[in-house]
């Protein structure tokens, strides 16, 4: 049997232990018909309101996609239910809401601007920023390429290359001795430019307009009036080929420029090529076989005399052809065929039976 104090400790114990439960629980009513009254604990709203609110893309059939907010614990039956939340997480992509499409999530490149002139910033949906290095090669073996976070691609001058000379006098800056010869030019070298070289056009090139504009290598060289550097007629060492010479039709015969046989342009013999082959003579300023001396020709273009043959190697006068000085300068002249010179004219004599 208790005593009385048992009963006050027990009576102090039952009020301590009611006042506690009813610090935690509050009786929360029901609408009517849904049976006993049910009770939400304190603890259990405290957690609801602590909870992430998460915004969410819903879908209702008739009114298309409209957005709400709901507690992190409610996404994924909304997922279940063909919802989708707006935010992506990824930083460089602005996302909303669309009536139709639903969640959008679209790149913003400016998001992803790191102020690095050496990067391009691009938004990829997916991953977030991509920062891809730009190519500062500019295809000039002349220059170091490197990239400035600030001024971007730096181009410096690596003293590589420097001025290329060209055959007509011209002048090409920043070129490599490879990319000069290639171009049959004279490399100057590595650092010199074109604004302190004095380029010259070579021998056999043309463009001069006199003979300063012409390389000066020693040897006999002019500016002809067609304005070609080039080897004077007759004086030896102006030529390595008959494309050092001044005239179209000039050959090099010995390192010295001379008028083939048959052409023209000659002033005196001298300026003939004398190739040892037969005599040649200057004539109406043609280099050219004189009448009736054996190998002067080759064929009539070789002779002297308009209208002449050549017969075995020597211009000769036809048959019924002025311009003989004797009877040897007509062709035929002797055995077996007879001719003599008439009055300039090769004749044929007449023999009497």
């Amino acid at each position: 049997m208790l005593g009385k104090r048992s009963l006050v400790t027990a009576g102090l114990y039952c009020c301590v232990s009611v006042l506690a439960w009813a610090q935690y629980t509050e009786p929360v009513p029901v609408r009517a018909g849904e049976g006993l009254s049910r009770s939400v604990t304190r603890s259990t709203k405290q957690t609801a309101a602590r909870a992430v609110k998460v915004t969410i893309c819903h879908k209702a059939d008739s009114l298309g996609y409209h957005q709400i907010t709901v507690v992190s614990p409610a996404v994924p039956a909304h997922l279940a239910h063909g919802d989708c939340v707006v935010d992506d997480a990824v930083p460089c992509t602005v996302d909303r809401c669309d009536t139709i499409l639903g969640c959008v999530h679209a790149p913003d490149n400016s998001a992803c601007d790191d102020s690095n002139a050496c990067t391009v910033d691009t938004c990829d949906p997916a991953t977030g920023c991509v920062y891809t290095p730009i190519s500062c090669d500019d295809g000039d073996a002349c220059t170091d390429d490197s990239c400035d976070p600030v001024a971007g691609c730096q181009h410096t001058d690596n003293q590589l290359c420097g001025a290329c000379c060209l055959s007509d006098g011209s002048c090409d800056d920043n070129r490599t001795t490879g990319e000069c010869a290639a171009q049959g030019g004279e490399p100057q070298g590595p650092g010199t430019t074109c604004a302190t070289t004095q380029c010259c056009i070579a021998r056999g090139e043309s463009f001069c307009q006199s003979l300063l504009d012409c390389c000066d290598d020693g040897l006999p060289l002019t500016c002809s009036n067609g304005g070609k550097c080039c080897g004077p007629i007759g004086e030896p060492g102006g030529c390595d080929d008959a494309t050092d010479c001044c005239g179209p039709l000039d050959a090099c015969v010995g390192n010295t420029c001379c008028i083939a046989r048959g052409e023209t342009f000659c002033q005196t013999v001298s300026d003939c090529c004398l190739d040892g082959e037969g005599p040649m003579a200057c004539v109406s300023n043609k280099c050219c076989g004189p009448i009736g001396e054996p190998g002067g020709c080759v064929d009539a273009a070789d002779c002297c005399v308009p209208g002449s043959a050549c017969n075995a190697g020597t211009c000769c006068i036809p048959l019924d052809t002025s311009g003989c000085a004797d009877s040897t300068d007509c062709c035929g002249f002797g055995f077996p065929l007879f001719s003599f010179c008439d009055a300039g004219t090769c004749r044929e004599p007449v023999i009497k039976p």
